[in-house]
């Protein structure tokens, strides 16, 4: 048998070699077509590049189902993991194979295009499909619809059809021989509800029936002929959704399955389930059944490796766990479920070289950097919409800034400096106090530390926020840095005054011995270069809101923290973050006066304004926190938060109908456009919404287990999650059940009253604010007339801390001080840390 010599082929569309015309010619002349195959089949894989580069017919059917049908009933067929591991000293990344050996390691050819995170990956027919993605081309950050294949007969990288939609961190699958993505992120940072699907013998992408609802962060898989899309988030649900999402292709339809797993960080179909692992206990395998829609739970041992981080793959039937830490001499753990009970695990040779980043098809994870770059990847967003019209209303406003907004601030000679908190390093009892201080942190719980340090690493991301507003437009940036306008002077000097709050968080946890100093610095560090990502699109309409809702946030969490300090008996440490609590509350009424103004001059923007930024959802400012570890850290901390009931879901509820209520939004009538009227009606609804969903959320958060996280910041000891006591107060729970604050203050008003030092209780004060016909200060005032002569009611009702209880401002300072907090106490800020002594001296 003479064979044709291989030539260079020409191809066409990047699909087929242009050899014999006939289609229909002899795969070998002379033979019989079934040994023919088996020939072909025998080939080694080393020779098949060129085997294509014969005709069409052998091209053909190298890409063809059946030649690994045949190349599996000869024997020839050898099993391939695709893994993307990182580039040894340099922050690229290069795809390879694993051989079923586990020694045998085979780079792949650079695939085309630019470099990507974000994309899909899906294996059908041998094949590695790269889908889509977010790229960064020669400085130009955009999101892709490029798709490629590599074939592994061939050794080549081939371009395939373009999405019609592009897109990013969205779910993708193969189901019946056909590609599905669905959700993710556009092209203008804006999620999605699209899904297509991709015909392999058509090169074809085409739309079909949507999602229920946008949805991105998600995964999906396939079972008996369905697409499932589980996880990730929708901007209509509080956090991750438990919905399972259901396409069935004969019916083109959707349905709906309510116990999905929720943050996953790899996952992988194995003998007809679903195998997890959630971010909330990441050493345990979550296991989903779809013939009862059942999950269980497998424990992961210890053997061969203790990493937290695992990306999955499949070889031979059984469940490979890749670590995604650098750990010398770990080795591979595989699971097979058809094993005997007790016997499941062991440990594999097959690894790959470096650092693996995707193994199956989870979603890429960054690895470590030769040189920094920002660990966490965000979608690009829409900038600079401020219409030029609207700028001239801020150049309107300076000096309405430097004589409204700037007497907010407090002269620096009458602040208090974190060293008013601390030991003094000068004194001769220094070390006792220090003693004194590590005594009363030793009786701190590990959750709530992992709270404070939260809180702390958040303060320390300063000069990222203050980069934040010298990005708005409109005038109100600081152009040259010493600017002498009124919004630049207050950024400079809102930024000093925000300044001390991380310092003195910071010494004090550095003090008490409890926490990895080292570990919190890394993580304000890469904070710090992460930045942050507020999605106000440079306009400050959103600017200014986005800071009101984040100053009150900040002062609610402090204040929390407070509360728990003096629960857990350190009325010093209550002292310092009530201290801070009373600053975050001035600056808030500062920059809610800024918003309340605009409603003022330009309301049908404004509101408009503020129903797009509550349709972005409110992003906290240090979601982009990274300790060098842990890839869901902020999760991790904001879901120990939300059990300790330091910051919660129904916080960001009470946060937006305060607002509403704050600035008037209800009874906006007159300047309204008919978007303008859509969009007020949108951000009255919204908070009785979250609410509904928040209290779902937390019936199904009390039926579920509990679960706990390992921190860096404490030494890799775990944040426990604790279901709080009651909504109203969002307190630790008593053993008996009761409340703990009725338990530790129930007596604190009469011992005040006793010192002579009044509190003022104002129940209905954000209704006052906004039922105010005028608004403003009037309706401050009018939240001031109602606090008097109120009776005082037991503390459990939003009591922030007896520690921060002040006397009754005057006139003046109750309207640069702003409306009532929500702890239903009238709070004189200057006198804060006074009165918080007073309360300490008298064992509150």
């Amino acid at each position: 048998m003479q064979l044709k010599p291989p030539t260079r082929a020409k191809y066409s569309q990047g699909f087929m070699p242009i050899g014999e015309s006939d289609p229909y010619c002899a795969l070998i002349p002379g033979l019989p077509e079934d040994l023919a195959k088996i020939c072909l089949a025998l080939v080694p894989r080393s020779q098949f590049p060129v085997m294509g580069s014969v005709s069409k017919r052998w091209m053909s059917f190298l890409e063809s189902k059946e030649f690994i049908a045949v190349r599996k009933e000869v024997g020839k067929l050898e099993e391939w993991v695709y893994v993307l591991t990182a580039d040894a000293g340099s922050k690229g990344s290069h795809w390879e194979v694993l051989g079923c050996s586990g020694q045998k390691h085979s780079p792949l050819p650079p695939m085309p295009g630019p470099t990507k995170a974000g994309f899909g990956v899906v294996v059908l027919d041998g094949k590695l499909f790269v889908i889509a993605g977010y790229a960064a081309d020669h400085g130009k950050e955009c999101v892709s619809d490029e798709v490629y294949r590599y074939d592994s007969c061939l050794n080549r990288w081939v371009e395939l059809s373009k999405m019609n939609v592009a897109r990013c961190d969205f779910a993708c699958a193969e189901v019946n021989g056909m590609i599905y993505v669905a959700g993710g992120f556009g092209p203008n940072g804006d999620s999605l509800s699209s899904v297509e699907v991709y015909d392999a013998e058509q090169n074809k992408w085409t739309l079909i029936e949507s999602l229920r609802r946008p949805r991105w962060g998600c995964f999906a898989c396939s079972f008996e002929g369905k697409l499932y899309v589980m996880g990730g988030r929708s901007r209509f649900t509080i956090g991750n959704t438990r919905f399972v999402d259901v396409y069935n292709p004969n019916d083109n339809a959707w349905g709906e399955v309510k116990n999905g797993c929720v943050m996953v960080t790899a996952h992988a179909v194995l003998d007809k389930k679903l195998f997890c692992i959630e971010w909330k206990n990441q050493r345990s395998l979550a296991v989903f059944n779809p013939a009862d829609n059942s999950w269980q739970k497998v424990p992961v041992p210890l053997t061969g490796s203790s990493s937290t981080r695992f990306c999955f793959g499949i070889h031979d039937g059984k469940l490979l766990l890749f670590s995604l830490d650098e750990e010398p001499g770990y080795k591979t753990l595989m699971y097979d479920p058809a094993a005997p009970t007790g016997s499941e695990w062991c440990t594999s040779e097959l690894r790959p070289p470096g650092l693996c980043l995707v193994g199956g098809n989870p979603i890429p994870r960054a690895g470590k950097k030769a040189h920094f770059t920002p660990p966490r990847e965000v979608p690009p967003q829409i900038t600079h919409t401020l219409p030029p019209e609207k700028e001239e209303i801020f150049e309107s406003l300076n000096e309405w800034a430097a004589d409204t907004i700037l007497p907010y601030l407090k002269p620096v000679e009458e602040s208090w400096q974190p060293q008013d908190h601390l030991p003094d390093p000068c004194s001769g009892s220094f070390h006792d106090e220090v003693a004194e201080l590590r005594d009363r942190a030793a009786e701190l719980p590990d959750d709530y530390l992992v709270c404070l340090v939260g809180d702390m690493v958040t303060e320390e991301a300063l000069p990222t926020y203050q980069t934040m507003l010298n990005t708005m437009d409109g005038g109100v940036r600081d152009e040259t840095g010493a600017g002498a306008s009124g919004w630049a002077v207050w950024t400079r000097a809102w930024a000093a005054e925000e300044n001390r709050h991380g310092d003195l968080m910071n010494k004090y946890l550095y003090l008490t011995g409890r926490v990895d100093m080292r570990q919190v610095e890394k993580t304000i560090q890469y904070l710090i270069g992460s930045g942050m990502d507020p999605r106000t699109e440079n306009d400050p309409y959103m600017g200014f809101i986005y800071t009101t809702f984040q100053e009150r946030a900040t002062f609610i969490s402090h204040g929390n923290t407070a509360r728990h300090a003096v629960r857990h008996g350190d009325a010093a440490l209550a002292r310092v973050c009530g201290t801070v609590a009373a600053d975050e509350k001035r600056h808030e009424a500062a920059y809610a006066r800024i918003v309340e103004k605009l409603f003022e001059v330009d309301p049908d923007y404004t509101v408009m304004a503020f129903a797009r930024m509550m349709r972005k959802k409110v992003a906290m400012p240090a979601h982009l926190m990274f300790d060098g570890a842990d890839d869901r850290l902020f999760a991790h901390f904001s879901a120990v938060a939300q059990r300790l009931g330091v910051y919660t879901a129904a916080d960001y509820a009470g946060i937006i109908e305060f607002l509403v209520g704050r600035w008037g939004v209800a009874g906006l009538a007159a300047g309204l456009s008919g978007e303008g009227r859509r969009a007020q009606d949108f951000v009255c609804s919204l908070g009785p919404r979250f609410r509904r969903m928040e209290e779902r959320a937390q019936a199904e958060a009390k039926r579920a287990p509990a679960a706990a996280a390992p921190f860096s910041w404490i030494h890799g000891r775990q944040g426990q999650y604790t279901d709080t006591c009651c909504t109203s107060c969002s307190c630790l729970p008593l053993e008996d059940g009761g409340c703990c604050l009725t338990e530790e203050f129930g007596d604190s008003l009469s011992r005040l009253t006793l010192l002579k030092i009044p509190v003022y209780f104002s129940p209905d004060a954000a209704l006052a604010s906004s039922q105010s016909p005028n608004g403003g200060a009037n309706g401050d005032r009018a939240e001031e007339n109602n606090c008097t002569g109120s009776k005082p009611r037991p503390p459990c009702f939003n009591l922030l801390l007896p520690g921060v209880i002040g006397t009754r401002p005057s006139d003046e300072e109750a309207f640069l001080s702003g409306v009532c907090i929500p702890a239903d106490l009238y709070l004189d800020l200057g006198e804060a840390a006074a009165a918080a002594e007073v309360a300490a001296a008298t064992s509150l």
